[in-house]
């Protein structure tokens, strides 16, 4: 199975899903889809499934790490200095922000998790410990050394302690790419993992009601708020489906409804600009976008959407709304020029097993958001690259 863990198989598997989901017919909200729309992400699912084919002898022999005794040791001596740095780098957060977020949202204190963090030193601690978990877990599965794995698990508990819910689910889902990748797993293993992805996604939805009452303190536990915005279909309700994986499905097919609606409004009259604004929004990170949007007084559209509640429209979405339909021909070129410049980068380095697992999320949640923008979960890419430098690495990491 390990083979099937290529950004390119990822890509063609996850919107085949999307669209299944889609098809349930669980929201009334959602547009029919178009041709066009339906054409294009059938052919580049099947293009997609073909380059993971070809490629996969291409880019995937990753070069391991020595377990001899020397090396073991040399990655050992770092581990404390690695925790260090992160639960320094913690304690600061928690005493500019004044909260630990989880504690309180349990408390339904009405605390805004969003607003948590040291300004830029939060988005740099985050990638950091983003890095260490999945590294100190690569090192985990290739030393079977607990140390590594109790590491890794403090580096992840730091995402649950400040509420993330997304960098939780991109460091879990990394880990069972590093894991699949590293060790052969049986058919009774893949049918586990399918049912823990499922518990997973019924734990999302409990954990979005919880959520929706940090805002609503006064409220009691309710899959009603959510069933309401998502105005769901009379099959659904009355179904005997667990109401909590309303939030699964809203989540992984609106960004499709919104794609679809962004279609349907984009002006006809597409210009050169159009085109050149398409391709900045598409790759230049986001805090980089914002800075120089308001330095230029450049006017962005923001992606349409269907309903402001439902806030995600896939990586897609916002180039659809300024360029239309060439908007998802050029953000599929911008994805796939990502995908092959890593990969080049990383090959025949003990790096590419967690590149890999980096840019296996950064596709799939590509579904939501585009992910290549997002600096949060990206700029380890960046980190891993500067990590190559093994002085560098055996200075600050491991």
């Amino acid at each position: 199975m390990s083979f099937l863990m290529n950004p390119f198989y990822t890509y063609s598997v996850t919107w085949g899903i999307v669209f299944f989901v889609y098809l349930l017919g669980w929201s009334l909200i959602y547009p029919p889809l178009s041709q066009e729309i339906f054409i294009f992400f059938l052919v580049t699912c099947i293009y997609t499934f073909t380059l993971g084919r070809l490629t996969r002898n291409a880019f995937f022999s990753p070069c391991d790490i020595s377990s001899s005794d020397m090396i073991r040791n040399k990655y050992d001596e770092q581990l404390n200095r690695i925790i260090f740095f992160m639960v320094t780098g913690a304690i600061i957060e928690f005493l500019y922000s004044g909260a630990v977020p989880l504690y309180a949202i349990l408390r339904q204190t009405g605390y805004i998790y969003a607003e948590f963090g040291v300004p830029t030193f939060h988005v740099l601690l985050v990638t950091y410990i983003s890095y260490i978990s999945l590294r100190t877990f690569y090192l985990f599965l290739i030393f079977n050394n607990r140390k590594y794995l109790f590491t890794s698990l403090l580096a992840l508990s730091y995402f649950i302690l400040i509420f993330n819910r997304a960098s939780v689910c991109f460091i879990a889902l990394a880990m069972v790419v590093i894991y699949i990748r590293k060790k052969n797993i049986s058919h009774r293993t893949t049918l586990k993992l399918m049912i823990g992805s499922l518990l997973a996604l019924y734990l999302f939805g409990v954990a979005g009601n919880y959520r929706f009452l940090t805002y609503n303190p006064n409220l009691e536990y309710s899959n009603q708020p959510i069933m309401t915005i998502g105005k769901a279909s009379k099959d659904f309700t009355e179904s005997n489906i667990p109401k909590e994986f309303f939030w699964g499905y809203l989540y992984i097919s609106s960004p499709l409804s919104n794609v679809q609606y962004s279609a349907q409004i984009a002006s006809n009259d597409i210009s050169a600009d159009d085109l050149i604004l398409t391709s900045f929004v598409s790759v230049v990170p986001d805090f980089i976008q914002k800075r120089i949007i308001q330095s230029q007084d450049i006017d962005v559209s923001k992606a349409a959407l269907i309903d402001d509640s439902l806030n995600v429209s896939s990586m897609y979405g916002l180039a659809v709304t300024i360029a239309g339909y060439y908007g998802l021909l050029i953000m599929f070129i911008v994805w796939l020029s990502f995908i092959f410049l890593n990969l080049f980068i990383f090959n025949h380095t003990d790096m590419l097993d967690i590149v890999m697992a980096i840019l296996i999320v950064i596709t799939l949640f590509s579904s939501f958001v585009n992910m290549i923008t997002f600096s949060g979960w990206s700029f380890q890419l960046i980190i891993c690259a500067l990590f190559l430098n093994r002085r560098l690495r055996h200075t600050f990491a491991c």
